[in-house]
């Protein structure tokens, strides 16, 4: 495609090139993952700023090439993550699924489907749903698109739907409470947590979610089971997973300062 032409766009990665320049990465929703070249984007003024932020959803005029960089010329109907950019914690997991976003797609691949569960998650956070919630929501949809299946519903053992008490990485689904001697290594995940994670795999958008308020314990058991899904079925480590693990730690210092 050698003309140019309107198409929607999430930014996911905005860095500098040379010493004026700058190289922008969006998800486009019709023609997959794209590295766009600006050039003076680094001068304040520079009328493609507003719309090249991080998390910035807009409607772009752009010249796209199969090869190499692609160019913009012009954005209208831009969309900011205002909120998300006053929260450190929420640009941090932000951060981290548009990583994950970026290293399950190949450029120039269409997915409209992963385009939309990135913007409702950014547009959720946004509005104040709480990012752990989200992050765990995404975490849980995006496995499919790396090649892995899970199941939530149903004992992976018998297929029996009720009394579901604990998760086996091995199996790659929950227990019964007849067949936990199935794997040793089971989660031993509390209900709470185990329930809350099932809950989140029936959810179809963040829009179903609402508001959920977890305790610091069902938060830590979440965060528990998911970091072992990612890195046992998945195995990529991003640094924006790093700095949102050194944030938790750091959170987890401060609050056993307080109580002392």
């Amino acid at each position: 495609m050698d003309y140019y032409h309107y198409f929607d766009g999430i930014v996911i990665m905005r860095q500098t090139y040379r010493e004026k320049d700058m190289l922008v990465k969006i998800l486009t929703r019709d023609h997959g993952k794209l590295m766009f070249f600006l050039r003076n984007a680094q001068q304040s003024n520079h009328p493609l700023t507003a719309a090249t932020q991080v998390f910035t959803r807009a409607t772009f005029l752009g010249h796209i090439h199969q090869n190499g960089f692609s160019f913009l010329k012009d954005s209208h109907d831009i969309k900011p993550a205002t909120i998300v950019l006053q929260d450190v914690k929420a640009q941090a997991v932000l951060a981290y699924l548009t990583q994950l976003t970026d290293a399950v797609m190949d450029d120039h691949i269409v997915n409209k489907t992963v385009f939309q569960l990135l913007w409702d998650s950014i547009e959720a956070i946004n509005n104040g749903i709480d990012a752990e919630v989200i992050l765990r929501f995404f975490e849980i949809k995006i496995l499919r698109y790396f090649g892995v299946e899970v199941e939530w519903q149903h004992c992976v053992i018998c297929n029996r739907d009720t009394d579901l008490v604990d998760f086996s990485i091995q199996k790659h689904g929950c227990l019964c409470k007849n067949h936990l001697d199935e794997d040793e290594y089971r989660m031993q995940l509390s209900r709470k947590a185990l329930y809350v994670a099932r809950q989140l795999a029936l959810v179809n958008t963040p829009k179903q979610i609402g508001s959920i308020q977890l305790s610091g314990e069902t938060t830590s058991e979440l965060r528990r089971l998911f970091d072992t899904i990612m890195d046992e079925y998945v195995g990529i480590r991003l640094k924006s997973k790093k700095f949102l693990d050194q944030m938790v730690e750091w959170e987890t210092l401060m609050q056993k300062r307080g109580q002392d």
